[in-house]
């Protein structure tokens, strides 16, 4: 188990024994800002990275990416790595700008089908509570005032969180 997924085990513990709740104004502006980005045409070369993970991880069958998981929150592969994009995510290790790690000109576009399932997966991500508590925990330990953080500052830790969930992929393989 990778130190990433102790951390994780350990908060969900104390979070299911203090059953804490996000606001819905914070379920909003996620969805809102998970949204743009997957329609955003300067995010694509994120999401290509995302989905090259995904479809890496997806053939493994004792990962959530490979939509076999018993976890009634996880409908299909692509929802358990989206959920495990933000719950997983360290903004401290985000770089300074994923835009400027990402070659825009070699993007080939999203699918129509892949950007509906990953619109899908959004929704469903929003509301697991647990994704939203872990991934606003994340947020307030990077010491930002999540009811009032701006839209596109949002939108940059979602896109820094997919893009970290990229990175972390061959580290992550075996658990």
């Amino acid at each position: 188990m990778s130190n990433m997924e102790r951390e994780g085990v350990v908060e969900m513990g104390r979070l299911v024994s203090e059953k804490p709740h996000v606001a819905k104004d914070f379920k909003s502006s996620v969805t809102h800002a998970l949204l743009h980005a997957i329609k955003d045409r300067k995010s694509v070369p994120v999401w290509e990275r995302f989905l090259v993970a995904y479809d890496e991880r997806r053939k493994i069958p004792w990962l959530v990416e490979s939509g076999l998981s018993a976890d009634p929150n996880v409908k299909n592969g692509i929802t358990g790595a989206l959920r495990s994009a933000l719950a997983t995510y360290k903004p401290a290790e985000a770089s300074a700008s994923v835009a400027e790690t990402i070659d825009t000109n070699s993007s080939e576009g999203i699918t129509n089908e892949r950007r509906l399932m990953l619109e899908e997966a959004a929704a469903t991500v929003v509301n697991d509570e647990l994704t939203m508590i872990l991934f606003e925990g994340s947020l307030t330990r990077a010491r930002l005032d999540v009811k009032r953080i701006e839209a596109a500052d949002l939108q940059d830790h979602v896109i820094a969180a997919i893009d970290q969930y990229y990175d972390h992929r061959e580290h992550d393989i075996y658990s």
